[in-house]
């Protein structure tokens, strides 16, 4: 189990789960901001917005407090990698299945004037899915972050 543990610096793992996020969850929000104006989510704005809202926000904002308490920490080395690897194969899935949700689904369903009903129930099989899916992913990267560390 010695490939597990690690003396580095938290800050270095916890940078790239911040980078992560904010890339990735910022080409989501852009591009489901700009199918909002310009593209096939002009019709139906609102549920496409609750499901950002609700799977992306909550995970965005913990992201970002999570990078402003643990910047003045930055001396605490990481003692052991899974939970690092957990949380980052997770958002990996995660983020993922969202954007299957937000760039493929509405391809196949809204593109060439297809019927809002269907993407509607579309939404709602998603929604289902992450419900489940949400709690499990707020609850690894909270403990990667939030979970005592050792100074050295």
């Amino acid at each position: 189990m010695s490939h597990l543990k690690t003396n580095l610096p938290f800050f270095r793992y916890q940078r790239k789960l911040v980078l992560l996020w904010l890339i990735w969850g910022s080409i989501i929000f852009i591009f489901t901001f700009q199918k909002s104006f310009f593209g096939y989510f002009k019709q139906c704005t609102g549920p496409i917005w609750t499901f950002i809202g609700v799977y992306v926000g909550g995970i965005y904002s913990l992201i970002t407090c999570s990078s402003f308490f643990k910047h003045k920490l930055s001396n605490y080395l990481l003692e052991d990698i899974i939970y690092f690897r957990l949380a980052y194969i997770s958002s990996i899935i995660y983020l993922l299945g969202v954007s299957i949700v937000i760039f493929i689904i509405p391809l196949y369903i809204l593109q060439d004037g297809g019927n809002l009903k269907d993407f509607r129930n579309a939404l709602v099989k998603a929604d289902t899915i992450f419900k489940v899916l949400l709690p499990i992913q707020i609850g690894l990267l909270t403990y990667f972050f939030f979970k005592k560390e050792k100074v050295e």
